[in-house]
This record gives C-alpha cells, structure tokens and sequence, in this order.
C-alpha cells in the first residue's frame, strides 16, 4: 500500500451529502471516498485538515499498484520528481495562507516539508528526522508558516543517548524556535496544538501521576498551568485557537467528564458528557476562532456530530443512523472530526452498507452553516450585504435559503431568524 495526501479546493464538494437532523441549516459536501472496491482505489482515509477558506487537505492509503497523488484538483496528480516524496506523505495540515505542511520520505528517512497548495510547487524539506519518529504536526498561519510544531520521539537510545518524547516548534526555514523533552516512561507527551502565539500539549508525569494542560503564549509557560488532572482521568490532546482558548475532553475525580475550554485563567466547563450525552471513543474537541466547538459524543446509543458556542447552544451536526442520498448506504456506524473553522466542520462518516454495523466506506464531509456565507463564524452585516446583491438571481444554493429558485423576502427572513454567532 501507499500513502496519498490530498487537496481540493471547489467550492462544493464532490457531491451533496443530504443527512437528517440538521439539515435544514447545513449544507453538506463530500470531499472524498474511501472504497476499497470502488472506483478511485483508497482504502481509507487517514487524517485531514481545512483551513478558514473551506479548502481541504487530506492523507488516504490506496491499493494495490495504483498510483498515489497529491491532489490539487481532484484530478491534478503530484509530481514524484522531486527530492520530496509527496506522493508518501502523511498528516497534512493546511494554513490560512495555502501553505501545505506534511510528514513525508526523502532519499534519506523522514522528513517535514512544506509546499504552497497551487499545481506545480516544489515541495522543500524543513526538518530531517534521523533517528526520530515524527508525528502530531501543527502549522500556524503565515507564508510560508511562521511556527510549525511537532511530537517527535528517539526510540533508540545507542542512537539518541535515552529514549525521550519531544515537542518541538520550528520556523520555516527550520531553526528551532522551543523544544520540551521528558525521558520515556518517566512522562508522556501529546501532540501540540499551535496557533497565533500560542502552543498547548499534554504532558503525564508517571511520578507525580499527574497529566497537565501545558499552555505556552510566546513561547514562554503559563505558570501555574491551566489545568492539572490525576493519572486515573483522561485528558485529550488539545486543540487551539488564536486567541489562546484551549478545547479538550477532560474526566477525573475532581472533574466532571465533559468538554472544557481553557485559558490561562483556568478551564470552564462547557458541556457534560456524563448523562443522556457520553464521551465516545473519538471525542476530541475542535475549537473556531469565536471559542465554538465541534466534537462527536454517544446520544440516544448514535454516535453524533455536535457544534456549540456557549452551554444553551447546541446543533446536531451528524447522526449515527443519518442516510445518505446513495443506494448502497445504510447507517453511519463510525464519526471522526478533523477540524473547525468558522461555522465549517470537516468530519469522516464511516458508512455500513450492508447492514453488519462495519463499516464498509468511509467519506470525509465537509459541513456548511449555509446562514454565515462568508465563513467568519457570525451570521451579521457582511452575510446579508451578500445576501440582497443576490437578491431576486438562482444562486443554485445559498443563498436561496428555501430552495425555491429565487433569492427573495422567505430568504431574508431565515437569514435575520439566524443571526449572530453560529452554533
């Protein structure tokens, strides 16, 4: 098998994704297919990101002898002429500012690279493992990225001297900008989240059995640290936003089991995951510019897809039992999220189409609150503007909210009911 990483960049997807629950505020776009019986030949999708435009990057596994591509169309393949193997490449994050950063092979072992989104671009290596194994990688905004961090591990001591686990910030042209290691097993360290000025990991300690929220802004540890739980909870690695807001799923003795937000102020409950609502296997939480969040949690024994902004407001994004506009489709028995930003929420449905509760496909789906048009996570003034330039025009989509054909008065109205922050 070879590993394939992936960009698409159309505005709507590959085709529509129609699903019950939500449905009426969100517009849903399949981005790929992973079949191994179908057609393109992936057999699963790996990971993925999204930026703030709604473009996509994602890593698959394909088949047999097919070819492995880095797409930027979905038919743009890559170019494996380089000194880059992007065609191998795995855990792509995508920037704000098209930047591509990817763990990927060269001639001589790992690699971390970064290349620009657009068909043509030589990918340039950044960092060269040698005796690490790389993982967790995170990109700030930038062009190119001005951090990207990393978890990085020397599994062989006659190499390294100990065996350790290291978070690690560099720049772009790859000068390390702050490094934290801890010998292994004596502690652990999560993948970093990075964003802005701001970097958050996990970090368990096996003699204090403690696992702490390491929150860092320019570099430099908030002190104490936000969040301190005892070994026998959990803590999820975390991710970030701009503005220094941390998102986890936490559960201890001390600490109700639910998704929390956290700044160097301390962590807020924001909602519980101990009732009607439990954590499910996958339950990481994914946190937007305005503090929202999406994460996947049990409800009513489905596997669900929720977005939230404060404690009173709550969308169901996805179900487990949702159909989907295909014949082979039964129920979704598997939800993965990959990202938030604004009010899109990029997530994997692990489809069963024969009705044994396997998953036989999986699709990566990138969901739209179709009310916040320009994707700033607040339906408001500039949505509307857009909204009455398209006023009495056939958009084929938001728009025309109702789907009548028309952008009129019925569309003005949905949009003014929606106002304000998105879910």
């Amino acid at each position: 098998m070879k590993f394939l990483t992936a960009l698409v960049f159309t505005a709507t997807g590959l085709a529509a994704f129609n699903a019950l629950g939500q449905s009426d505020r969100y517009v849903f776009d399949i981005i790929a297919e992973a079949d191994p019986g179908g057609p393109n030949g992936f057999v699963s999708i790996l990971s993925a990101s999204m930026n703030t435009e709604g473009a996509v990057a994602f890593a698959a596994i394909a088949a047999g002898e097919t070819v492995p591509a880095v797409f930027f169309t979905p038919d743009e393949p890559c170019d494996i002429d380089t000194d880059v193997n992007v065609c191998n490449a795995v855990g792509p994050v995508l920037n704000n500012d098209g930047w591509i950063v990817f763990l990927a092979l060269d001639d001589e072992g790992g690699i971390i690279g970064i290349s620009r989104y657009n068909p043509g671009s030589v990918p340039v290596s950044v960092h060269d493992a040698g005796d690490e194994v790389l993982g967790g990688i995170a990109s700030t905004s930038g062009d190119p990225p001005d951090y990207i961090a990393y978890w990085s591990a020397c599994l062989d001591p006659r190499a390294c001297g100990t065996i350790e686990q290291c978070v690690v910030v560099i720049d772009s042209d790859g000068a390390e900008q702050f490094s934290a290691c801890d010998d292994f097993p004596a502690a652990q360290l999560s993948a970093p989240a990075i964003n802005g000025d701001f970097l958050s990991y996990v970090r368990a300690e096996e003699r204090s059995e403690d696992r702490t929220l390491v929150l860092l802004e320019n570099l430099v540890p908030v002190d104490p640290p936000p969040l301190v739980i005892s070994s026998d909870g959990l803590l999820t690695p975390p991710t970030i936003n701009a503005g220094g807001t941390v998102a986890v799923f936490c559960e201890d003795p001390d600490h109700q089991a639910g998704i929390y937000t956290v700044t160097d102020l301390g962590a807020d409950l924001l909602e519980p995951l101990d009732g009607d609502k439990t954590p499910a296997l996958n339950t990481r939480p994914f946190i937007n510019s305005n503090g929202a969040v999406a994460y996947t949690a049990i409800e009513d024994d489905k596997q669900t897809v929720f977005a939230q902004n404060d404690v009173e407001s709550v969308a169901v994004i996805a179900e487990g039992d949702i159909l989907i506009e295909d014949p082979r489709a039964g129920a979704v028995v598997t939800l993965d999220i990959f990202a938030r930003k604004g009010c899109q929420i990029l997530f994997a449905a692990g489809l069963d189409d024969d009705g044994d509760d396997l998953v036989d496909r999986t699709i990566l789906v990138r969901a739209r609150y179709k009310f916040d048009l320009d994707n700033d996570g607040t339906v408001g003034a500039t949505d509307l503007v857009a909204l009455l330039a398209a006023w009495g025009t056939d958009p084929g989509g938001p728009p025309d909210f109702d789907g009548d054909g028309i952008v009129g008065s019925s569309d003005l109205l949905s949009l003014l009911v929606n106002w304000g922050p998105c879910p």
